[in-house]
Parts: C-alpha cells; sequence; structure tokens
C-alpha cells in the first residue's frame, strides 16, 4: 500500500545477513528482488580442566551489535555445541555448566556461508558455602533466596547465581566464576 515513488529498500531477516540498500522506483512494471545471504554457524567443543568432554552445559550467544536482548540459548551435551543459521558479525559466547565457572567468549566472528569452530576449556567454578540466621534469635531462616552479583556498584545479572535456604537456613552456591563478589539476601517476615 505504499504510493508510487521512489525508496530505498533492505531485506533483514534475523538468520541471515542483510541485504544491499537498494533504490528502487514503487509503482513501475519492474519486479524487485532484495537477495539474503546465508548465514554462519558456530560449532564448538567443551572441555573441563582435566580435558574431558563436558556432559551438559548451556550456551548463550548474545550479538555484540545488539547488546541487550536476549539472544539464543541452547542446551548442549556429550561435549559438542552447533548454532546455525547466524547472522553475520560478532557474538558473545557464554557457556555454562554445574561445577564449572562460566566462561565467555567475547567477539567470536560468525561469517556467512561459513562454521566458526570453538575449543573451549571451562575452569573449576568457586562456591560459597554459609547459613542464614535471625539477627535477634539466631534461629535458620529458611526459604531466604540468596543472590549473587558484582561487588560494586551492585549489579546482579554479572553472576546471575541464586539460590533459596533449606530448612535449616543453609546454603551452597556452586559453579561461580572467581573473583570478588555480593551477597544480597531476601527473606519474608
Amino acid at each position: 500500500n505504499l504510493e508510487a515513488g521512489i525508496y530505498l529498500l533492505q531485506a533483514r531477516h534475523s538468520r541471515y545477513e542483510n541485504s544491499d540498500l537498494t533504490r528502487a522506483e514503487l509503482g513501475g512494471p519492474d519486479q524487485i528482488v532484495l537477495q539474503l545471504n546465508a548465514g554462519g554457524e558456530i560449532a564448538g567443543a567443551v572441555e573441563d580442566p582435566q580435558g574431558q568432554e563436558v556432559a551438559s552445559f548451556l550456551v548463550r550467544v548474545r550479538s555484540m551489535k545488539r547488546r541487550q536482548g536476549r539472544g539464543r540459548t541452547l542446551r548442549a551435551t556429550e561435549g559438542v555445541f552447533s548454532i546455525v543459521d547466524m547472522a553475520p558479525g560478532f557474538y558473545e559466547i557464554r557457556v555454562e555448566a554445574p561445577g564449572l565457572g562460566p566462561l565467555v567468549e567475547p567477539d567470536v566472528q560468525v561469517i556467512g556461508g561459513r562454521v566458526t569452530h570453538l575449543d573451549l576449556a571451562m575452569n573449576w567454578g568457586a562456591s560459597v558455602y554459609g547459613r542464614v540466621t535471625d539477627a535477634q534469635s539466631g534461629a535458620p531462616v529458611p526459604g531466604a533466596t540468596i543472590r549473587v552479583g558484582d561487588a560494586a556498584p551492585w549489579n546482579n545479572t554479572a553472576a546471575g547465581a541464586r539460590v533459596d535456604t533449606d530448612e535449616e537456613g543453609e546454603f551452597l552456591l556452586a559453579g561461580l566464576e572467581p573473583g570478588r563478589r555480593a551477597l544480597r539476601v531476601h527473606a519474608k517476615g
């Protein structure tokens, strides 16, 4: 429903490279063709610090161009992963596995029609064990929520870990990225 005239057109799709910007006159007899080039693939292997394949892990991919947003997430097994139909560009890859510290690979380049291969070696994660008690009575606080974030300024999305205390008020956060962190505790009542 566009009026006849001259327009600049470009086709976009999340799994392809954007088409070239095309100057076109609408309303004429010519057919306009916008070509999308094939996307690329990121494939890789994930090992623990002893060189053994990681049996189960999560891969999160986020475009460096669009730093906000959820990106793509893949659950993988048997030490390998493959993410297909990726628009060409630069991506941040984050791998998480139980008992291991998260691994971040920034600036991974995807080229249309090609496979970018990554061999990733994870490190053992840090752990925090503790107990939450009532400040006045000293009684354990079951069901309290512990969140991990960057030490300063507080940012609970950096480490992203959270856990609830058990019936004895105890908690264990495992597989954290080593470094200085802050804990926040929230309990009802």
